[in-house]
């Protein structure tokens, strides 16, 4: 599915790893970089009239990446760390999208 999301000339996906902050590289980071891409791929299909405005774009993805961390805690409580937490928290109180106003990406 990334590899497609690349590849389509009609969807632009612009990323900001900053996003993630200091998670470490590993399986985790990746897995969840991955599921910000493709939800920020869906996310533009599904609203092209929101396709330029990058902090939408960019905090749907981080929400399905907040949600897919619930979801891999659940099938391996190693994988927690404070940082990844502290988003779940934020997207509890409805303060993600404040999360991403504050991220340095690029814009």
């Amino acid at each position: 599915m990334t590899v497609w999301v690349m590849q389509v000339p009609d969807i632009v996906v612009k990323t900001c790893a900053a996003l993630l902050g200091d998670l470490e590289e590993g399986p985790v980071r990746s897995v969840l970089f991955g599921q910000m891409l493709i939800a920020s791929a869906a996310f533009i299909i599904q609203h092209p009239d929101k396709a330029k405005d990058d902090k939408a774009v960019f905090t749907a993805g981080l929400e399905s990446a907040v949600r897919a961390y619930a979801a891999m805690l659940k099938e391996d409580p190693s994988v927690r760390t404070t940082f990844l937490d502290d988003l779940a928290g934020r997207q509890r109180q409805g303060k993600l999208g404040a999360y991403v106003r504050e991220a340095d990406c690029g814009g």
